[in-house]
C-alpha cells in the first residue's frame, strides 16, 4: 500500500473504489495519464483488436472466463487516481469484471458494414481513465456459429505483448469452464512487482547515461513533406508495404552474417534515409523497446504496461554497411539496462529537449494477429472454434509510425496522421527505403556514402524530364 497518502485521502480512494491495493505509476503511465488529462477526447493509446470466430459459443461461459481474467490479472481491475493527490496512483479494485456486450446480428443486412462502423465509433468511445471499466469486449453473432469479436483497452493498462496472455488464459479458463475442470493456469506474478522494482534503480545513473548518449546533438531531424505545422487534428491511416520473400530472406541472411538481429538492420537503413533526407551523418530518431528487465523474474508473463520509446543515434561517419549494422547492435546492447528511464527524463538530457523526436520505429519480434490465431488454432480442437481475419488497431501520438513484422515477407506498416503528410509522400518515402534495401543486399560491402535513396524512375525524372529545356525561338 502507498504510503505517501494522507488518512483522510485514504479513507476516500477506500470508499470509492473499495480497493484492494494502491500503488504509484510506472513513468510510462504517468505520461500517457498526461496525455489523457490534457485531452480526454484524444483517441491516442486507444488498443483494439479484432477477429471472427467460426464454431459454437457459450455466452454465458464467455462472460464467467471473463470474470476470471480479472479475478487473475489486477492490472484489470486498475483506476488511475489523480484529483487532489501530489502524484497520481493506480488503485487495484477488489472486484471490477470487464464490460460484455452481446448482440445477435443475424438479421444485419451487411454485416462486414455494420462490423466496421462499429470500430470506428467504439474508438471514438474514449476512456476515462479514474471513472471506468479499461477493457471491454463486444461479441456479436453473425451466423449460427460464426462471430465478431472486438477487445478494446486503453493503453495505460498494459503493452502488446501482454494480449497473447490474455487470449491463452481466457481460453484455458473457457475450456475449464466448457469441461468442467480446472484451468491449467500457473502462478501471476502481478505488475506491481515492476513498480517495485523501478522504486529500487539507480535514476541518476540512468540519466547519466543518456546524457553522454546524446552528448552534442543539437539538429533536429524530421521526415520531410509535413503538410503544415503541428496541428491538433489527428486522422491516421495505416498502409502496408512488403518485401517479396526473397528480399525478406536476403536481410535475414545479411543479419546472420553481421552476426547481428534483424533488427539492427532495419534500424541502419532507416537511419541512411534520415541521413539523406537531413543531409547529416549524425542522426537521431525513435525506437519502442520491450522494456521487460530480465532480471524480474517471471517478468514475461506480467500483464502490464512496460514498452518505452528511446533514442536511437547512429553516426554514418564513412564505413560500411555491415559495419554499421554492427555499431547499431552494440549500441541497443549497451543501452539495455536503461531503458526503463522514461523518454521524458531522456528528453530532459539533450539539447533539443522535446524536439528530440519526431516519429518511431516499432519491431514486432513476432506479430500480435499471427500469435493470436496461433494460439487459438493449437486449441481448436478442445474449444471447438477458430479465429481468423485478426486485425489489430493503436494510436500514438507521434504522425509517423512505422511499423516492422518480420516473416516469409517482412511488412512495413506504416501509420500516419493524414493532416499532416500526403500519402502519395509515404508512398515515395517506402520506395526509398526499398531502394536502399536492393543495394546493400546487392553489396553489404558498400560504403554507407556510396548509398542512394534516388530510384531509377526519379534519376530519369530529374536527368531526362526536368533537364529537357529545348525552346523552339523565331528566327
Amino acid at each position: 500500500m502507498y504510503k505517501g497518502l494522507t488518512f483522510d485521502q485514504l479513507y476516500q480512494i477506500q470508499e470509492l473504489y473499495d480497493a484492494e491495493e494502491i500503488c504509484t505509476l510506472s513513468p510510462m503511465q504517468e505520461g500517457m495519464l498526461f496525455n489523457s488529462l490534457l485531452d480526454s477526447e484524444s483517441s491516442a493509446y486507444f488498443e483494439q483488436i479484432s477477429y471472427q470466430v467460426d464454431g459454437k459459443l457459450d455466452i454465458p461461459l464467455i462472460k464467467k472466463s471473463l470474470e476470471q481474467l480479472t479475478d487473475r490479472h489486477e492490472i484489470l481491475r486498475t483506476a488511475f487516481v489523480h484529483e487532489g493527490l501530489d502524484r497520481p496512483l493506480q488503485v487495484l479494485l477488489k472486484s471490477r469484471p470487464i464490460e460484455l456486450v452481446f448482440e445477435d446480428k443475424r438479421d444485419e443486412t451487411n454485416q462486414n458494414d455494420f462490423i466496421e462502423a462499429f470500430k470506428l465509433q467504439d474508438r471514438s468511445n474514449t476512456f476515462d481513465l479514474s471513472r471506468d471499466v479499461l477493457m471491454r469486449v463486444h461479441i456479436f453473432q453473425l451466423t449460427d456459429d460464426s462471430y465478431a469479436f472486438i477487445w478494446s483497452h486503453h493503453h495505460i493498462l498494459m503493452d502488446g505483448w501482454c494480449m497473447s496472455i490474455i487470449i491463452h488464459d481466457f481460453m484455458e479458463l473457457y475450456k475449464s469452464f466448457l469441461y468442467g475442470r480446472s484451468a491449467s493456469l500457473g502462478s501471476v506474478v502481478p505488475y506491481r512487482k515492476y513498480i517495485s522494482w523501478l522504486s529500487e534503480q539507480d535514476g541518476d545513473k540512468g540519466k547519466q547515461y543518456w546524457k553522454d548518449y546524446l552528448s552534442g546533438y543539437d539538429h533536429q531531424l524530421e521526415i520531410p513533406g509535413k503538410l503544415s505545422e503541428k496541428t491538433d487534428d489527428f486522422v491516421q491511416i495505416e498502409k502496408v508495404y512488403e518485401l517479396d520473400a526473397a528480399k525478406s530472406s536476403g536481410l535475414n541472411a545479411l543479419a546472420n552474417n553481421c552476426q547481428t538481429t534483424l533488427s539492427s538492420v532495419i534500424h541502419a537503413l532507416w537511419g541512411i534515409l534520415l541521413s539523406k533526407y537531413n543531409n547529416q551523418l549524425d542522426i537521431t530518431f525513435g525506437s519502442v523497446v520491450s522494456g521487460r528487465p530480465s532480471e524480474l523474474s517471471g517478468v514475461e508473463n506480467i500483464l502490464g504496461l512496460f514498452i518505452n520509446t528511446i533514442p536511437v543515434r547512429l553516426n554514418l561517419s564513412d564505413q560500411t554497411f555491415e559495419s554499421l549494422v554492427q555499431g547499431v547492435q552494440s549500441n541497443i546492447l549497451d543501452s539495455e539496462p536503461y531503458h526503463h528511464v522514461p523518454l521524458h527524463e531522456i528528453q530532459s538530457q539533450s539539447l533539443l529537449k522535446n524536439d528530440l523526436i519526431d516519429h518511431i520505429l516499432v519491431f514486432e519480434n513476432y506479430p500480435l494477429t499471427q500469435e493470436l490465431e496461433d494460439t487459438v488454432f493449437h486449441q481448436s480442437e478442445e474449444t471447438g472454434f477458430s479465429i481468423s481475419s485478426a486485425e489489430v488497431y493503436e494510436q500514438t501520438s507521434y504522425d509517423l509510425t512505422v511499423t516492422i513484422e518480420p516473416g516469409e515477407n517482412i511488412r512495413f506498416v506504416v501509420a500516419v496522421n493524414t493532416a499532416m503528410y500526403h500519402q502519395e509522400f509515404i508512398d515515395r518515402l517506402m520506395s526509398h527505403l526499398f531502394n536502399l534495401i536492393d543495394q546493400v543486399l546487392a553489396e553489404p560491402a558498400e560504403k554507407v556514402s556510396k548509398l542512394t535513396i534516388i530510384t531509377e524512375q526519379e534519376k530519369h525524372e530529374i536527368l531526362e524530364k526536368f533537364n529537357d529545356t529545348d525552346k523552339d525561338y523565331p528566327k
